[in-house]
């Protein structure tokens, strides 16, 4: 089996970050599931 590249790209947008301006956890983990079920979907 042959490892696959899958290049996603997100614009981070001010209602991503929280009040330390760092990027949301809740938008990250979202993030993280897409790219695995886009590598899932591609097996």
């Amino acid at each position: 089996m042959q490892l696959k590249t899958h290049i996603i790209n997100h614009m981070v947008k001010g209602d991503d970050l929280n009040h330390h301006g760092t990027l949301f956890a809740g938008k990250t983990a979202m993030w993280f599931v897409e790219a695995g079920f886009i590598a899932a979907a591609s097996l």
